[in-house]
């Protein structure tokens, strides 16, 4: 089963209630990675990704799977949800659901020390989501009506909270990942 269907049933089973709705968001819209609830992926090879919020996934849900390559990792590089005092670790073909609405992030990814070009140590993570801003450039004007208001509303009023939110958190002194 190709990587991005497996990503799809794990996210059916992981979290069937949101996962019926982007189902049926996709559906409408007609484009999607093929066989799936998702529109969009990002791909990140040995990434360290600081604290922070996602805007614009369906519901706020995000699907992740992480592989790996050559040489085994020296440290796993935990993903983390700092609020919750979480840190999972994803390990080659596994794969989390996660509302990406909360503060998030992962570990550095730190290479085994014998990786060399040859020999190298990888972990790539896979992220894969619906975009709700894609509704506003669908041609079925039902379709854009039925999601692109909610997903305009949703995308500004949490942008601006989320800018809200750090820029307060900021003036105050406090860690820009710290509730």
């Amino acid at each position: 089963m190709p990587l991005f269907q497996q990503l799809d049933a794990a996210y059916a089973a992981m979290i069937p209630g949101i996962y019926a709705q982007q189902r049926e968001a996709v559906g409408a819209l007609g484009a999607c990675i093929e066989g799936t609830a998702f529109s969009t992926a990002t791909i990140n090879l040995n990434f360290r990704t600081a604290a922070h919020r996602d805007i614009g996934s369906f519901h706020g849900y995000n699907m992740m799977g992480v592989l790996h390559s050559g040489l085994p990792l020296a440290a796993p590089a935990w993903f983390m949800l700092p609020r919750y005092k979480i840190a999972i670790d994803v390990r080659h073909r596994g794969a989390v659901a996660v509302n990406v609405h909360e503060w998030h992030c992962n570990a550095p990814v730190t290479e085994h020390p014998e990786a060399t070009r040859r020999s190298p140590s990888h972990r790539m993570s896979v992220v894969a989501y619906l975009r709700m801003p894609i509704f506003r450039a669908c041609p079925d004007e039902a379709v854009r009506q039925r999601f692109a208001a909610e997903c305009a509303n949703t995308h500004v009023q949490n942008h601006s909270r989320f800018h809200y939110e750090w820029r307060e958190r900021k003036a105050a002194g406090a860690g820009v990942g710290s509730s």
